[in-house]
């Protein structure tokens, strides 16, 4: 879930996403947090955690909402070559691989990058 937030974020620039993030992240350590990390959820319906941590916690959730808070990453960048698995991992992208960025997206930056949210222009 926490990919897909990152992605849209990258890509529409709307600081709902953000909000999304600082949610999860609230929910994670008001539910979850113990003195050595981030227990598993056994029971939503009782708050029940299991003494473990399952190993995405670390290579994906928190990953993703570090990058999410970090603009300035290049592995935030959405204009970067690249990309995560669905496993966390980063890969690079060939640039025989890469398109040109579309004019409308081009556009975009420059009215992001001026403090316009760019979800909401027509």
């Amino acid at each position: 879930m926490l990919l897909s937030v990152l992605n849209i974020s990258q890509a529409t620039r709307d600081t709902f996403y953000l909000d999304v993030g600082a949610q999860v992240l609230e929910d994670l350590q008001e539910r979850a947090k113990t003195t050595c990390g981030l227990a598993t959820i056994a029971d939503v319906t009782e708050n029940r955690l299991e003494d473990r941590m399952e190993s995405f916690v670390l290579s994906e959730t928190l990953k993703y909402l570090y990058l999410l808070f970090d603009e300035g990453n290049p592995l935030a960048s959405s204009d970067s070559n690249l990309i995560f698995t669905t496993e966390g991992h980063v890969l690079t992208l060939n640039s025989t691989h890469l398109r040109p960025m579309s004019e409308i997206r081009r556009v975009s930056r420059k009215v992001s990058s001026r403090g316009i949210n760019v979800s909401h222009v027509n």
